[in-house]
């Protein structure tokens, strides 16, 4: 149905003309006939989106109001066709809210996943992206606007803060770190590590013990390793 799909989209003005055009339809059959069909038509979205309500939903008895509401006690189709845009303004509302709230739920979800499974090498937008059952593309959105961060750049910061973590704790040599944060090419560990700390990771080790050497003497001993 397309006024479903409009309503999805929150589209009103597309639900407006799906309407107009569904009464210019119905010129040749009695104002009775026209009021319980659309009656049946706003009954039937409202099965369409049932799962959407909670128990408590407030928005859900406002609907029902408005259904019954849409009978043959209507003066004329202009009142007709407002009864059923109030009702398919509310609905619209009501799955906006909801979606966004979802959303806001998928990005959470996906925030607290990263920071447990950093490690995974495999960890992608894609794999997420099919855990909340949406496309890679409208999710990197949904995460971005809710996290602040793209993914890509969210998983980045995550595992470089471990990684940094291991480099003042730990004695393990840097490919180890490397992959203990999910990266398993090392020479890209460098590279995206001296991107955002503005040194290679031995160097930012012996820097935080205390520990002085010569810049030449650190690449070198980087590069056998």
């Amino acid at each position: 149905m397309k006024l479903a799909e409009h309503i999805r989209a929150n589209d009103l003005d597309a639900c407006s003309h799906e309407f107009d055009l569904a009464l210019s339809y119905m010129s040749n059959i009695s104002f009775n006939t026209a009021v319980a069909y659309f009656n049946h038509v706003m009954m039937s979205l409202l099965d369409d989106f049932s799962t959407t309500f909670t128990d408590d939903d407030t928005a859900y008895p406002i609907l029902m109001d408005k259904l019954n509401k849409i009978d043959r006690q209507l003066p004329n189709v202009y009142m007709l066709r407002k009864r059923c845009m109030e009702f398919i303004t509310i609905l619209a509302h009501h799955q906006s809210i909801n979606r966004k709230y979802g959303n806001e739920l998928a990005a959470d979800a996906a925030k607290e996943y990263i920071d447990k499974n950093y490690a995974n090498p495999d960890l992608s937008l894609k794999m997420l992206a099919g855990m909340a059952g949406l496309s890679s593309a409208y999710f990197g959105k949904i995460f971005a606007t809710q996290i602040g961060y793209s993914f890509s750049d969210y998983l980045s910061n995550t595992r470089m803060k471990k990684a940094e973590q291991l480099l003042r704790e730990t004695k393990l040599p840097i490919n180890q770190i490397s992959e203990a944060i999910g990266i398993v090419n090392t020479n890209y560990f460098y590279s995206i590590f001296k991107k955002k700390y503005g040194m290679t990771p031995l160097a930012y080790r012996r820097t935080r013990s205390g520990e002085v050497e010569d810049i030449k003497s650190e690449e070198q001993d980087e590069t056998t390793e």
